[in-house]
Order: structure tokens, then C-alpha cells, then sequence
């Protein structure tokens, strides 16, 4: 089975930062993700027979993925009226738009209660999930009430005075969120890690692979290159390291070229994979860009949430 990636995507760094407790360290958008990582392919992990790809799977596409931009989308204008302060506006300059969410807190707290059953155990990624999907849980019940009384515009009746009310409980569910989302993003990256690290070994030495073992290749060496634009954004970056994983994803998409064009097996697939290649040529220029000194840590975010989807679509 195959393991989905968990897009970089990060709610806070665009609202959360000015909040209070909030976190403004990934996305920035780089905070998340997306621990980011990547993934394995039908058949090529023996954890997956015991469960494990497929539960972590449901945690990324119950879980992270689909909170990710419904939160943001849901809170982007209360956050710009609000500002994100502790306490609501004395005079706010309108009554904010709250959007439904669409992602099911449901769905997820039903994916997080399947870790429990996996082989071998995961007992950090089953807290994190377990603690992510309350987070989300209280957050949706917090979104909703916010919800009903903007879109009937009765602060126009009150004043604002529930508005007041409602603001801080808002606010904590959303740093709840935040930190939980941290939480489970490291806990599955830590698994996906070992299995990627496991396959890529196994696929490193079968030529009847190499296809799978270039796309795998090129996923890690943008989950790292992600990892360096975080660390540099806490000025903590290794531009070696920064340059060597871009110069990897350029190495692995010409590889890939090459492979496509030389398979006549594979050439029909060519057109499936112009996006991804696309996309790792970006994420592989906004890597180099950031080590110049000329790019920022967001736009290789962006350029990693692009790769993801690419290559969850392949």
C-alpha cells in the first residue's frame, strides 16, 4: 500500500503567529509538515503487511492533510479582524467571516484510534494522533459556534458582547490545534523515516525498480531540503547541506528523464510525470535560491507542498 504524503502545508505561521501562544515557525510557512515526508509504493514495505503504512496513512489523509487549509481557510478573516490578540477588539472595524470546516474531526479521531492496533506497537504516534484529534475535535466546536453567530450577524443585536466571550476559548483551541499538529507531524515523520530509509535500500539494488527507487529518492531529498529551510529560518541552516540536497533533486529528475524516455515500457507514463518533474525542478531552484541568499524558507515550502501533490497524484 502506499503511504501519502503529508503536504507542508502550515495553518499557523499565517495566522497563528501574532496570537497569543501561537507558533510562527513553519510555514511562514515553514512550519509544518508537513514534517513532510514520503512515501512507499505498493508492495514495497513489510511494515505495511503489519499494518503500519496503512494506519499512517489514515492519520495523513484523515488527519493532517485535510485540516491543513480548511483551518486556515475557515479562521483567515476572523485572524485579520481579530488581529489574533488575547482579547477581542473594543471597536472591531466589522464583524468577521468565520467559514465552515470541512474536514470531519470525526474521520480522524476514528484514524487515530486505529494506531492502537498496529504491529509493531507505536506509542508516540498513537498519543500524538490521540491528542490531535481532541485538538481538532475542540476546535471544530469552537469554529462552528463562531460560525453561527457571525454569519446571523447578531453582534449587531449584542454589541459584540458573546463575541468577547467566545474570543478567548477560540484562541486557546487554536494553539491547542497548533501544537498538537506539531506534535503528530514529528511523530510521523519519525515512522515514515524508517520506512522510506528501509525501502530505499531494498530499491537501490533492483534494477527492475530503479523507477520507484528515483521517485523515493527524490521525495527524502525534499523532505530534507525542507528540514534545511526550517533550520535556516531559525538560523540554524547548513548551506552545504541546503545546496547538496537541491543539487540531488537535480540529479534525481535528470535521472528520471532519462529513465522514462530510455523504458519504452515506461514512455507512456511520461506525460504522468511532467507535473512531478515540474515540481521537483522547482523545489530543487527555490532550495538553491535559499543557500544564495536571494530566497526565503516560504517559497520552498510552497515549492515542497507542490512536489507533494505531484507525487501523490502520480
Amino acid at each position: 500500500m502506499r503511504i501519502r504524503l503529508i503536504s507542508a502545508v502550515a495553518v499557523l505561521a499565517v495566522f497563528f503567529g501574532c496570537s497569543s501562544g501561537g507558533d510562527a515557525d513553519n510555514k511562514g510557512n515553514n512550519d509544518e509538515p508537513s514534517h513532510t515526508s514520503t512515501s512507499t509504493r505498493p508492495n514495497e514495505n513489510a511494515a505495511a503487511d503489519n499494518g503500519v503504512a496503512a494506519e499512517l496513512s489514515a492519520v495523513i489523509k484523515w488527519c493532517l492533510n485535510p485540516f491543513a487549509k480548511t483551518v486556515q481557510t475557515s479562521l483567515r478573516d476572523y485572524m485579520y479582524v481579530t488581529k489574533g490578540a488575547k482579547t477581542f477588539p473594543e471597536k472591531p472595524v466589522r464583524g468577521p467571516t468565520v467559514n465552515k470546516l470541512w474536514a470531519d474531526p470525526e474521520k480522524c479521531a476514528t484514524a487515530a484510534k486505529s494506531i492502537a492496533s498496529t504491529t509493531p506497537k507505536l506509542p508516540g504516534l498513537e498519543a500524538a494522533a490521540s491528542k490531535y484529534a481532541r485538538a481538532v475535535k475542540q476546535l471544530a466546536l469552537k469554529i462552528e459556534s463562531a460560525r453561527a453567530y457571525y454569519s446571523q450577524k447578531d453582534y449587531k443585536d449584542d454589541k459584540f458582547a458573546k463575541a468577547k466571550l467566545m474570543h478567548g476559548p477560540l484562541m486557546t483551541a487554536t494553539n491547542d490545534y497548533a501544537a498538537a499538529r506539531r506534535s503528530l507531524n514529528q511523530a510521523v515523520t519519525g515512522v515514515q523515516v524508517k520506512l522510506e530509509e528501509s525501502k530505499l535500500a531494498k530499491l537501490k539494488n533492483d534494477p527492475a525498480r530503479k523507477l520507484d527507487y528515483l521517485l523515493l529518492d527524490s521525495m527524502i531529498a525534499g523532505k530534507n531540503l525542507l528540514a534545511n529551510a526550517r533550520s535556516h529560518a531559525t538560523k540554524q541552516s547548513n548551506n552545504t547541506s541546503l545546496s547538496n540536497n537541491a543539487k540531488r533533486l537535480v540529479s534525481n529528475a535528470s535521472s528520471l528523464r532519462t529513465h522514462l524516455k530510455s523504458n519504452p515500457q515506461k514512455a507512456i507514463q511520461a506525460a504522468r510525470f511532467r507535473r512531478f518533474l515540474s515540481s521537483v525542478d522547482q523545489l530543487a531552484l527555490a532550495g538553491k535560491e535559499l543557500a544564495r541568499a536571494s530566497g526565503t524558507p516560504k517559497q520552498v515550502v510552497a515549492s515542497f507542498n507542490n512536489m507533494v501533490r505531484s507525487y501523490n497524484s502520480l
